[in-house]
């Protein structure tokens, strides 16, 4: 590793990492106070936390039978830890092994992770076991050799979905020589894999042969290297935060299912009050003031009866509410005040049944809107998931 350089570490105005393990601290604490009743939703953030702490990086490769998976570990590790053989499907289970990456006289520690075919003739249980490697997976190695089949356009459409930092190597090449990294991208592009190529996926082109070292596979080592000092910690910080966000996403529907019907049937004597108010109030500017006090009150209530601080990313959106309500309010009013003849009921009480059908409008609305949000969960704190995450992304390189 002595002829790669790293390069300098991105230069992100803090710590990506401690960062993400201070947002997820919050999280835990919040939830553990105001949501212990839904452990099952959230209780993935403990081990999320973990991940976070573990200072080795995790790199997992897939792949189908005989692309040579393990003798490829096998070189970038330079020793033969991993067992290979001429017949198919030497690995039957995923088998790990400490790699010590090493960049001049900095040393990073890397778990390399060797895995049973996608396709064993075993059945689905291998591959099962496969993919279960990419949940702590940094990095994927997805080995081929040749032309790709359905079955690994399938897998790396999968791995597209799930956004994980992803080198293709092209193995074997002493065995198809003519098939080329341009013919790789453009049998992806058919594919409809575009989205994983406009990030500029690392293709390397390698052999079997150690003796002397491919070319390739000393640049898929000074790439590993390159990663593991620049982009790593990025990488695992925007993963565990897309996991944060489904989490609270999941913990929100749960508080929706189990709070909504109690929080509407709390609210209707809150609605009725406004309203009556509303109507028989006779000053027009008063009328203004219960309208905002009762949407005040329905937000607080909301927010309490989820136990999720206001969304204050969203709080432009409701005000725009609360004033359209209130000055359609205040409009109906002042017409009712200066176009009524004196003494004159029926215009009275047309224009204040008008304005409780007003303050109903606006309360439905805010509702509506405040619960989209609150049903997403705890993701606009101070340090939350989704404004973290925010802030990362111009950091991580493609």
């Amino acid at each position: 590793m002595d002829k790669c350089d790293g390069g300098q570490p991105n230069s992100l105005r803090a710590d990506p990492l401690g960062l993400t393990l201070t947002c997820l601290g919050e999280l835990v604490a919040w939830h553990e106070t105001y949501h212990a009743e839904f452990l099952d939703e959230w209780a993935e953030l403990y081990r999320l936390g973990d991940r976070l702490g573990n200072p080795v990086w995790q790199i997992s490769v897939l792949g189908q039978v005989s692309r040579g998976k393990s003798a490829l570990l096998n070189a970038l590790y330079g020793e033969p830890v991993f067992p290979v053989g001429p017949l198919h499907g030497v690995t039957q289970w995923p088998r790990t092994v400490r790699w010590q990456v090493r960049i001049g006289e900095q040393h990073y520690p890397v778990d390399l992770t060797d895995t049973p075919g996608l396709d064993e003739v075993a059945g689905n249980q291998q591959a099962e076991m496969a993919w279960a490697t990419t949940e702590a997976a940094d990095l994927i190695l997805f080995v081929t050799a040749g032309p790709l089949g359905d079955r690994e356009l399938e897998a790396l459409g999968q791995l597209q979905g799930q956004n994980l930092p992803l080198f293709l190597v092209a193995n074997k090449q002493d065995l198809y020589p003519d098939w080329t990294a341009e013919k790789l991208t453009q049998q992806m592009t058919t594919a409809g894999l575009a989205s994983i190529l406009q990030y500029q996926l690392p293709i390397f082109l390698t052999t079997q042969k150690t003796n002397p070292p491919h070319p390739g596979l000393e640049s898929l080592n000074c790439a590993i290297a390159t990663w593991v000092q620049q982009d790593a910690p990025h990488r695992r910080a925007r993963h565990i935060l897309e996991r944060a966000i489904a989490l609270e996403k999941k913990l929100g529907s749960a508080l929706g299912e189990a709070k909504t019907p109690v929080l509407h049937q709390r609210l209707v004597p809150l609605l009725g009050f406004q309203v009556g108010l509303v109507m028989i109030c006779p000053w027009n500017g008063l009328d203004i003031l219960w309208g905002l006090l009762g949407y005040l009150l329905l937000i607080r209530r909301l927010c309490q009866g989820y136990a999720i601080p206001l969304p204050l990313h969203q709080a432009k959106t409701l005000m725009s509410t609360m004033f359209f309500a209130l000055s359609l309010l205040y409009l109906v009013g002042w017409g009712e005040h200066f176009f009524s003849l004196p003494g004159e009921t029926q215009g009275f009480w047309s224009a204040s049944f008008l304005q409780a059908g007003i303050v109903a409008w606006g309360h439905v609305q805010l509702r509506r809107r405040l619960e989209s949000y609150l049903r997403q969960g705890y993701l606009w704190g101070r340090q939350g998931p989704e404004k973290l995450l925010s802030l990362m992304e111009p950091e991580i390189r493609p």
